[in-house]
C-alpha cells in the first residue's frame, strides 16, 4: 500500500518565522498557531514565539532564543544558530501574509486528511446506525471548517477584554447585543436572545405560543436577523400565512380562504414582497432528531448564516437513538441535551416550544410552574430562559385582541418576573 504523505510546506514555515523575528509587526496580522507548523522545530519556535510576544517583550532572535531556552529546548532547535538560519533565508516580511496563507492551508488540509481518517473509523464502527454515524461525521468537518474558532483557554485578561467591548458596544450605541424579540417588555428583561442560550417558551395547547414565536422570528428578520424555523406542527405554507399577515396587517382567516379587495391585494403584495427579502428559513418536515436538525443548520448557516433558531415543538421531536427499554421521559432529556448542545455548537440561540402538563389548569390563578414542563424535568434543567403564557381569564370571543400573560419562569443570568402582552386575533401576532 502506498504510503500517504501529509500535506507541508516547511520553506513557506521557515519564511514566515524568518518573517516575525525580522518584523515583529508582522504578529498584528495574523494569528500564530504552533499546532500550525508540520516541522516539530518551527512549531517550538512559533511557540516561543507567542509566549515571547504574550509578555509585551520585543520579539527578536535574543529574546526568542532566550525563551526556547527556558522552555528547555534547545538542543532541539539548535539555538541561535537554527534561528540566524530563519532571518538570512528570509530578507525581507514584505510576504509574510502569503507565508501564512501557505502555512494555514497545510494546516488544514492535514486536519482535513486527519478527519476524513476518523470519518472511516465511524462508518466502520456504526454500521447499526447511519443517522449517528452521519452526524458524527459531519460534526467531525463542520469542526474542521471551524477550525480557527476551535476550543482554547481564555485566562481573565481575555474575558475582561471580551465583557467590556460588550459593554462598550451598548454604551456607545445604546444597542443590545442579542437578537431582539421585538417585544418591548421581554428585551427589557433578557436584552435579546443570547448567543448559546436554549430559550424554552411554554403553554398549554391554543395559548399562543406559536404565534409568539412567529411573531419573534418576524421582528427579529425585520432587523436584518436570519431566522431557521423548525416547524414540525405546522406546514411552510401556514407559517407563511402568519407572517404575511403580520407584515400586511390583514387577517390571517381573510387569506387563508380568500374574498379580499383590489386594495387588500395590493397591500398583500406589498407585504409579499418585504417578507420575501428576510432571511426567514422555514423546515417543515413532520419529523425530526437533534442530529437531523443540527445537520441542517450546520449547511445553512455554511450556506446563509443562522443568527436565530426556533424549534416548534420539543414534544413533536425524536430522539436520536431509542431502545426496548427507554421511556418518553428519557427521550425528551435526550432532546433537550441535543437541542442545548445544538445551541452551544452553532453559536445562536435556540427557543425551543414546549407543552405544559395540566397541572396550571386546577390552579385557581392558572398560573403555570416550572414543574409543569411536560414530560421531562431536564428541560428545566437544560434550559437558560424559560418562559410560559397563559391567560388569567376565559378569552372574549368577540373581542379583536386579548391579554395573555407572559412569565419569565427561569433566567440564568438575569431577572425573572411576569407581563401583560397584546395578542391581536386577526393577525395572530403579539405586540407588548
Amino acid at each position: 500500500m502506498k504510503k500517504t504523505t501529509m500535506p507541508s510546506n516547511t520553506e513557506a514555515e521557515r519564511s514566515l518565522l524568518g518573517s516575525i523575528l525580522i518584523d515583529q509587526d508582522v504578529l498584528n496580522d495574523i494569528e500564530l498557531d504552533p499546532s500550525m507548523f508540520w516541522d516539530r522545530r518551527n512549531s517550538l519556535v512559533a511557540d516561543a514565539i507567542r509566549q515571547v510576544y504574550a509578555s509585551n517583550q520585543a520579539v527578536d532572535m535574543v529574546t526568542v532564543s532566550e525563551q526556547i531556552d527556558s522552555n528547555g529546548h534547545r538542543d532541539e532547535i539548535g539555538g541561535l544558530v537554527y534561528l540566524s538560519e530563519l532571518t538570512e533565508s528570509t530578507p525581507t516580511s514584505i510576504n509574510a501574509a502569503s507565508y501564512f496563507e501557505i502555512v494555514e492551508r497545510m494546516a488544514m488540509l492535514r486536519s482535513l486528511s486527519k478527519a476524513g481518517a476518523r470519518i472511516v473509523e465511524v462508518a466502520q464502527t456504526s454500521q447499526e446506525d447511519a443517522t449517528l454515524a452521519l452526524d458524527e461525521a459531519e460534526r467531525i468537518l463542520f469542526q474542521v471548517g471551524n477550525r480557527r474558532r476551535g476550543a482554547r483557554w481564555s485566562d481573565a485578561g481575555d474575558l475582561m477584554r471580551i465583557t467590556q467591548g460588550r459593554i462598550n458596544s451598548i454604551a456607545t450605541s445604546g444597542v443590545r447585543i442579542g437578537v431582539p424579540s421585538g417585544i418591548s417588555q421581554i428585551d427589557g428583561v433578557t436584552g435579546g436572545w443570547q448567543k448559546s442560550d436554549l430559550v424554552i417558551l411554554a403553554a398549554r395547547p391554543s395559548v399562543g405560543k406559536t404565534a409568539l414565536a412567529t411573531t419573534m422570528a418576524y421582528n427579529a428578520a425585520t432587523v436584518g436577523k436570519n431566522v431557521a424555523i423548525f416547524s414540525i406542527e405546522m406546514s411552510a405554507e401556514q407559517v407563511g400565512a402568519r407572517l404575511l399577515s403580520a407584515a400586511s396587517g390583514i387577517p390571517i382567516q381573510a387569506i387563508r380562504h380568500g374574498g379580499l379587495d383590489m386594495v387588500q391585494l395590493v397591500e398583500l403584495d406589498q407585504a409579499a414582497q418585504r417578507v420575501a427579502k428576510m432571511g426567514i428559513y422555514v423546515d417543515d418536515s413532520p419529523t425530526a432528531t437533534p442530529s437531523v436538525v443540527r445537520s441542517k443548520c450546520r449547511k445553512l448557516i455554511a450556506d446563509r448564516g443562522v443568527d436565530l433558531i426556533i424549534i416548534d415543538y420539543l414534544q413533536l421531536m425524536s430522539a436520536d437513538k431509542t431502545s426496548r427499554d427507554s421511556n418518553r421521559v428519557n427521550e425528551v432529556s435526550d432532546i433537550s441535551r441535543g437541542l442545548k448542545a445544538l445551541a452551544r455548537e452553532m453559536d445562536v440561540p435556540v427557543i425551543a416550544l414546549s407543552q405544559l402538563s395540566r397541572m396550571s389548569e386546577y390552579r385557581e390563578s392558572g398560573e403555570p410552574r416550572l414543574s409543569d414542563l411536560r414530560d421531562s424535568g431536564a428541560i428545566e434543567q437544560d434550559a437558560d430562559l424559560v418562559l410560559m403564557l397563559w391567560r388569567k381569564s376565559d378569552p372574549d370571543f368577540l373581542a379583536a385582541t386579548e391579554v395573555v400573560s407572559c412569565k419569565i419562569a427561569k433566567h440564568r443570568n438575569g431577572a425573572t418576573g411576569v407581563c401583560d402582552l397584546e395578542f391581536i386575533k386577526n393577525t395572530a401576532s403579539f405586540r407588548g
